[in-house]
């Protein structure tokens, strides 16, 4: 009876939204789960955008690591995610669609022992602990074995666990500006920082260290008005943020 009722209930909550979607973009909810990176970089800009174009649609953003986020959609507790694909597009349920790709850099604090060096490795990186998020097997598969201080390698999924690790970049950075953590971010989130001397770039180059990630969702399940203007408006501001970072 509790199995038939979850299903009835499952059921009548597919019919709302069903109902809702009929409503267009005057009316309706968007639920979206972000991964860090995704969500500073695009994300949130593209709510308000959406927002200002649709001001009757409720939104919540949910900012939480790229796992979480495919599993918010597998679960229907969100409508799509922006995050992190490679491992959700391998998943028969999910769809996939690539929107952003940017390289990361490492960054540390001015005084940092890296901070006045011309040239630093990544075995002179790795001897101070990081602050991240989760990163996937995609990275992983490039990293040395010995990591020293950096983090581990999480034996149940191949991710790679930072020493320090933080739910959004603005904690990862004030970490960074009072220690000698190393970080990583695209140098667009940390532009102003750098620019006014608050932090330094470290001058390394790897080519495993890029974020790709896109727009995850149910591929059964129709894509609401207002989930297809948001991807609209995440596809127009990172072609603003790629036309920056040229």
């Amino acid at each position: 009876m509790l199995a038939r009722g979850e299903h009835i209930l499952s059921q009548g909550v597919e019919l709302a939204r069903d109902l809702q979607l009929m409503g267009g973009l005057d009316v309706g909810e968007l639920t979206v789960s972000a991964s860090v990176y995704p969500a500073e970089l695009s994300a949130h800009r593209a709510v308000g955008r959406l927002i200002r174009a649709h001001p009757n649609i409720r939104c919540r953003v949910k900012v939480c690591d790229w796992r979480r986020a495919a599993s918010d959609v597998r679960h229907r507790e969100a409508d799509l995610a922006l995050a992190e694909t490679s491992e959700a597009a391998e998943q028969s349920q999910l769809a996939t669609r690539l929107v952003g790709s940017h390289r990361l850099v490492f960054f540390c604090r001015p005084g940092h022992p890296l901070a006045s060096g011309n040239e630093v490795s990544l075995d002179d990186v790795l001897a101070y602990p990081w602050v991240s998020t989760r990163a996937p097997m995609r990275m992983t598969r490039s990293f040395p074995k010995n990591l020293r201080a950096a983090g581990w390698i999480d034996g149940s999924n191949g991710d790679f666990v930072s020493a320090i690790q933080v739910a959004h970049l603005t904690a990862g950075k004030h970490v960074v500006a009072d220690s000698n953590a190393i970080g990583a971010a695209p140098p667009v989130l940390i532009d102003k920082e750098l620019n006014f001397g608050a932090l330094v770039e470290l001058p390394l180059s790897e080519p495993w260290l890029h974020l790709n990630y896109g727009f995850i969702y149910l591929r059964d399940r129709t894509l609401s008005p207002a989930a297809e203007a948001f991807i609209r408006e995440v596809e127009t501001v990172e072609a603003e943020l790629a036309a920056r970072q040229r």
